[in-house]
């Protein structure tokens, strides 16, 4: 599991933001990015491992740069702050399909709960898989086995 983190730097909600990434209940690999190039590179590397992406969009010229990039963030989950309640940010932001949205003016607690609770989520998704492919593999066996019973019985 991996967070990526994109922010602008030198804006005046960087401090807040990065409390976010500083969190100790965040206990993930971490990569920060201050600039659509950087994200855009890895974003085109191939991704190992789940991605959940926190992006901190200071304004609308910052929402226009990263909209061309947003087929690569399909496989990602998104956490999108948006720089206003605007209907036309909204919307823009949207096309970048996130699974929550927050705003600036917040105090990004909403942020922090909705990526733990994706961070924790995934791990038990996992725990889930393992069980039912656990349970596979024994039903599986047990089939094989009587198979080759009524093989050898004829």
């Amino acid at each position: 599991m991996r967070v990526l983190f994109y922010w602008r730097p030198e804006t005046s909600e960087e401090k807040r933001f990065q409390q976010i990434v500083e969190s100790p209940v965040i206990d993930v690999e971490k990569e920060i990015f201050q600039s659509i190039e950087d994200l855009t590179v890895r974003l085109r590397q191939p991704l190992y491992d789940e991605i959940i992406a926190v992006f901190m969009i200071t304004d609308q010229n910052d929402l226009s740069d990263i909209l061309p990039i947003h087929h690569l963030l399909r496989c990602i989950r998104l956490i999108l702050v948006l720089p206003d309640h605007e209907e036309t940010t909204i919307s823009k932001g949207l096309e970048l399909y996130p699974r929550f949205i927050s705003y600036i003016d917040s105090d990004f607690s909403d942020v922090t709960a909705v990526l733990e609770k994706m961070i924790n989520g995934s791990s038990n998704m996992k725990t889930k898989e393992r069980r039912v492919r656990k349970k596979f593999k024994k039903v599986l066996r047990k089939l094989l086995r009587v198979k080759f019973k009524h093989e050898k019985e004829v």
